[in-house]
């Protein structure tokens, strides 16, 4: 009985100095002090001193006003413990960086947690996420110079947020680049881009440029300048039911026509090369843009659609082409499938040259297109496509 008690007592001691410290709750106030202790009761003033403190597993609740400096997570949680960062509750964090900085919320930590903030203002990017394993949700990014939000992270979800009026460099349309809402570039890797509305920039809405294992899932945008919805040079793709519409007159047109709903392509970047490979476009809805998707070639030797899908879309509603494919020599093994495309005027597809694409099992409305479209093909059909309702914005 000893030697068992003994056992026991040094088995829990063990346990208890194996443990994890418990994580801390820490609070920043407009109207706190930076020689507080972080409580709620007695806040700190700054974002730099309340980040300073953090360690794995702690929160820090941002109460509510507006905070006219950058906020950067430099620290970092773990798997099994992140930091968490958000509006305390029932609360709204104001970041506005007055036009004066750039970058408003920069994390270049890991295993972080961002959450409920609206970031506005920016001289440059609203947000630049570098780190790893990082999570933005629930926030509202708009009015930023360049990007809204900037991914060159890896493992990093962007989930239900609203991000409208990025890229204003752009506004007056002769911008000789181009940003995005949200901006995947190179180095990200696992990127989730989920449930979030994008609207109103002055570029593309959601870009995927030199980015892998990417997934755009479930967003709704619209009216975008540029392209809704860019998968560009980029590899491990899948775009899936998203919701991607334009409306008349919306003050966002470009060369006086509505965006392209989605678009690939293949440009140059140096050093990168042609790596559009294995991208998917399944289950996506589009609604009266100027094309529902195009391809204008490649920029690069060697590029071309290499494994590309298109299926079980629905593109509706098109002003220009619903389909329109550039030719490549270098396209192999690509699908355009199990689509509904309607078009009024006839115009339903182009297929330069249907090379390296397999096309089957469209059903198009009204009617199959030309053979000089060279879009058709076997088990294809037309009519009426009988849906309940004509497809709208805001359907009853």
């Amino acid at each position: 009985m000893p030697i068992l008690f003994t056992s026991l007592f040094f088995l829990t001691l063990f346990f208890r100095l194996a443990s994890p410290a418990s994580a801390a709750t820490y609070y920043v106030s407009r109207t706190g002090s930076d020689t507080n202790a972080g409580i709620a009761a007695a806040p700190f003033a700054t974002f730099n001193k309340a980040v300073s403190v953090l360690n794995s597993g702690d929160e820090l609740l941002i109460k509510g006003g507006t905070y006219n400096e950058r906020l950067v997570i430099n620290k970092n949680g773990t798997a099994q413990a992140p930091i968490s960062v958000r509006s305390a509750p029932g609360e709204k964090a104001i970041i506005d960086g007055q036009n004066a900085n750039n970058n408003l919320l920069d994390i270049p930590g890991s295993h972080i947690l961002v959450s409920g903030l609206e970031i506005k203002n920016s001289s440059g990017y609203g947000t630049n996420l570098v780190g790893r394993n990082i999570t933005l949700e629930n926030s509202l990014v708009h009015h930023t110079s360049g990007h809204g939000i900037y991914v060159a992270g890896q493992q990093v979800t962007i989930r239900n947020n609203s991000v409208h009026d990025s890229n204003l460099i752009n506004a007056g349309r002769n911008a000789g680049s181009w940003g995005s809402g949200i901006k995947v570039k190179v180095g990200g890797d696992g990127i989730n881009i989920i449930g979030n509305i994008v609207y109103h920039n002055y570029g593309e809405g959601i870009a995927v440029t030199r980015g892998k294992n990417t997934r755009v899932f479930g967003n709704t945008v619209y009216d975008n300048f540029g392209v809704n919805i860019y998968i560009d040079n980029s590899f491990d793709v899948m775009v899936e039911k998203n919701f991607s519409f334009c409306t008349p007159n919306s003050g966002y047109e470009r060369d006086g026509h509505t965006a392209y709903a989605f678009a690939i392509g293949i440009e140059y970047y140096d050093g990168w090369g042609a790596q559009l490979a294995r991208v998917t476009l399944k289950n996506n809805l589009t609604l009266n843009c100027y094309k529902g998707v195009g391809f204008w070639g490649s920029n690069v030797p060697g590029g071309g659609l290499k494994d590309v899908k298109i299926i079980h879309n629905t593109f509706w509603g098109n002003l220009n082409t619903a389909v329109s494919i550039a030719y490549s020599p270098d396209t192999a093994g690509s699908l355009i499938a199990g689509n509904i495309i309607e078009q009024k005027d006839q115009k339903l597809a182009w297929i330069e040259n249907p090379a390296g694409i397999s096309l089957h099992h469209n059903f198009w409305v009204p009617a199959v297109p030309a053979a000089s479209a060279n879009a058709g093909g076997p088990g294809d059909l037309s009519g009426d496509v009988r849906f309940a309702a004509t497809p709208a914005v805001n359907p009853d």
